[in-house]
C-alpha cells in the first residue's frame, strides 16, 4: 500500500454506506481518480463541508490498486471553496456541464500536468463566473485546450478536406461526423444520403444541454456555417494559455459581441457531440 499527498479538485460526491462516501478527485499526478472516505456524508461534519463540490484540497490518500475501490481519502486539509462558482444556480449548473464533459474525455487515473492548471484557472477567475461572455470565453478556451490535449483538436486555420487555407473574410463549414471545418467547395459535395445519415445517428448527451440557454441544444438540420469572426476566437483559443490576452485581442476587433461568444460556444457543443 502507498500513500501519497496530492493537490486536488474535489468534482463529485457520491454518499456510500452510514456516513461514508466517494467523492471524484482531479489532481496534476493522477488526473482523474476516485476515493472512498468515511465521514464526508456525515451532517454537520467539518469533513462534509470540506469535501463539497467545487472544492480545492490538499489530500492524503492511499493507494492499492488491487483492491475493489484502490483509493482512499485518509486526511485533507481545505484550501479553496470557490465562492464565485457557488454564487448562482447558473454557474452551477455550468460547473456540472465541464464535469460531465471531463468524465466523457479523460483517462481515469491519468496524470493531467498540463490540462490541471487551466482546469484551476477557470474555477478561479472572480467575476468571469457572473458574467455570460465571460462564461461563454471561458468555455471555449477549456474545450480547445482539452481537445488539444487529447489529440482530437482539428486545425481550424485549413480546410480539413482540400487542407486550403481560408481566403480573407471566408467563412468555414461544417458537417455533423466530419472532423475539422469545410470550405464551401468541399461542404457542397457532401451528398444528401450522407448528411441525413451523420445527423441521424447523432443523439445529444444530457449534460450538454446545460450550457445551452434553451431547453435543448438543437443540431443543425444540414451543413453549419462558421463566419470568420468566429473561427479567429477558436483559433486564438487554440493558440494560446492567456485567457486575458485573448480576451483583450477577440474585443479589440468591433464585430465580436456576445452573440458571437454564444455561436462559439454553441459550435464547440455541436462538435462535441459528434465525436462523442
Amino acid at each position: 500500500m502507498l500513500q501519497v499527498k496530492t493537490e486536488s479538485f474535489v468534482l463529485e460526491k457520491e454518499p456510500g454506506y452510514n456516513d461514508e462516501g466517494q467523492i471524484l478527485l482531479f489532481s496534476r499526478e493522477f488526473g482523474l481518480t476516485r476515493a472512498i472516505a468515511s465521514g464526508i456524508c456525515k451532517s454537520n461534519s467539518r469533513l462534509a463541508a470540506w469535501t463539497e463540490p467545487p472544492a480545492l484540497i490538499t489530500a492524503d490518500l492511499s493507494i492499492q490498486e488491487d483492491s475493489q475501490w484502490g483509493r482512499r481519502l485518509l486526511t485533507l486539509s481545505p484550501k479553496n471553496y470557490f465562492p464565485q462558482v457557488k454564487a448562482g444556480y447558473e454557474n452551477l449548473r455550468w460547473f456540472w456541464g465541464y464535469v460531465g464533459i471531463l468524465n466523457y474525455f479523460l483517462p481515469k487515473n491519468t496524470p493531467l500536468p498540463k490540462l490541471y492548471p487551466i482546469w484551476g484557472k477557470i474555477l478561479s477567475r472572480n467575476g468571469w463566473w457572473e458574467n455570460a461572455n465571460a462564461r461563454n470565453l471561458n468555455f471555449a478556451f477549456f474545450i480547445t485546450q482539452l481537445l488539444k490535449h487529447e489529440g482530437l483538436l482539428p486545425d481550424w486555420r485549413y480546410c480539413s478536406s482540400c487542407e486550403k487555407s481560408w481566403l480573407e473574410k471566408e467563412s468555414g463549414f461544417f458537417v455533423v461526423g466530419k472532423e475539422g471545418l469545410l470550405c464551401r467547395k468541399c461542404s457542397s459535395q457532401i451528398s444528401i444520403s450522407e448528411l441525413q445519415s451523420n445527423l441521424t445517428r447523432n443523439v445529444i448527451p444530457d449534460f450538454l444541454n446545460i450550457f445551452s440557454p434553451e431547453k435543448e441544444l438543437v443540431l443543425p438540420k444540414n451543413i453549419l456555417r462558421v463566419p470568420l469572426e468566429e473561427r479567429k476566437i477558436l483559433e486564438k483559443c487554440k493558440d494560446s494559455d492567456n485567457l486575458d490576452k485573448i480576451l483583450e485581442s477577440i474585443f479589440s476587433h468591433s464585430k465580436i459581441n456576445d452573440q458571437v461568444l454564444c455561436r462559439v460556444r454553441n459550435f464547440l457543443l455541436i462538435f462535441l457531440n459528434s465525436i462523442l
